[in-house]
């Protein structure tokens, strides 16, 4: 169960990391946030929960304000991504969750055109310039598994599913140059070269049969972790996929680190999610191989985890 966390920040200023020191903004919303539900546009922050919608930020976190217009009541919002000035949001309703704000999120239209009209809840987004990558995620009935794509900010959608797994959930989607990669509840992680017309399992011999917490990219360097026995902890393959290699160097926790979150700055890989004892955040400078712990000052392991990680020009903040 991913269960409610608070927000930190964390300043760039800092000349060593490992020095570095997490505080807590003023974000008190409640309800829980998933590892997809964090995104920044500038200095600009974006929030949500799964109880009462987004919110934004423009002072690193010192004061928030709902921006909820147009969405249904109370809702359950799972998936935020931008582009520009258009933003993107899941929100698991009855028919179809996908929504987008072209002004900062005052107001949302709800989008249809190529989606499904019932059972389609999107968790994860995806954006790589003029292509938008929605999956759907893992509540609701296993109707098939569904990936779609936008080439022109939502206002028409096509199913790019072909090669991968029937009745699955997407789990993550992430993008290094014109190679995608999709992690699923099932099945682990597979790979298109061609915007999502097909794809490909790119399992190696680690993660078959897996869930898949989590992909992050920086360069040409892909890191992925599971929720399974056999493969949790960090992963790094350097071609697309084809092997993967444990990078747990410097992770106390090793095989026992389950990460719910990457993100990248600069140099910078941050993991994010926890391990034996606690919640934890580590840094690689070094594209994996190694890692040192930046979690000073988060709060203890008492049945929350780390669910999103982001960064935007100054600050680093996680829910």
């Amino acid at each position: 169960m991913k269960k409610q966390i608070l927000i930190l920040s964390i300043s760039f200023c800092f000349i060593s990391f490992a020095n570095a020191q997490w505080q807590q903004t003023n974000y008190s919303f409640g309800g829980y946030i998933f590892p997809n539900c964090m995104a920044t546009n500038g200095t600009d922050v974006y929030v949500s929960n799964d109880s009462s919608g987004v919110y934004r930020t423009t002072d690193n976190g010192n004061t928030w304000s709902a921006v909820n217009n147009g969405f249904p009541t109370d809702p359950n919002v799972e998936a935020l991504a931008i582009n520009g000035s258009y933003i993107f949001a899941g929100v698991t309703i009855s028919d179809n969750g996908l929504y987008l704000s072209t002004n900062n999120g005052s107001t949302w239209t709800q989008l249809t055109n190529g989606l499904p009209s019932v059972n389609f809840y999107p968790s994860v987004i995806a954006i790589s310039g003029s292509n938008i990558f929605v999956g759907k995620g893992s509540i609701g009935t296993s109707s098939g598994t569904r990936i779609y794509l936008s080439t022109n900010n939502g206002s028409s959608w096509v199913a790019v599913n072909t090669g991968l797994p029937a009745n699955d959930n997407i789990s993550s989607l992430a993008i290094s140059g014109t190679n995608i990669f999709a992690g699923t509840e099932h099945n682990g992680i597979y790979l298109s070269t061609n915007n999502g017309s097909n794809w490909t399992s790119v399992n190696g011999t680690v993660f078959f049969g897996d869930d898949i917490t989590a992909i992050g990219v920086k360069n040409s360097n892909i890191f992925a972790s599971s929720s399974s026995s056999n493969s949790q902890g960090v992963y790094l393959s350097t071609n697309n996929g084809s092997s993967w290699a444990a990078a747990n160097t410097g992770i106390a926790y090793g095989q026992y680190f389950l990460v719910y979150a990457f993100a990248t700055s600069g140099s910078n890989i941050f993991a994010g999610g926890y391990g034996w004892g606690g919640n934890v955040v580590y840094l690689s400078t070094n594209n994996g191989s190694s890692w040192i712990d930046v979690s000073s000052g988060l709060p203890a392991y008492s049945g929350n985890s780390i669910q999103s990680l982001v960064t935007n020009v100054s600050d680093f903040i996680y829910r």
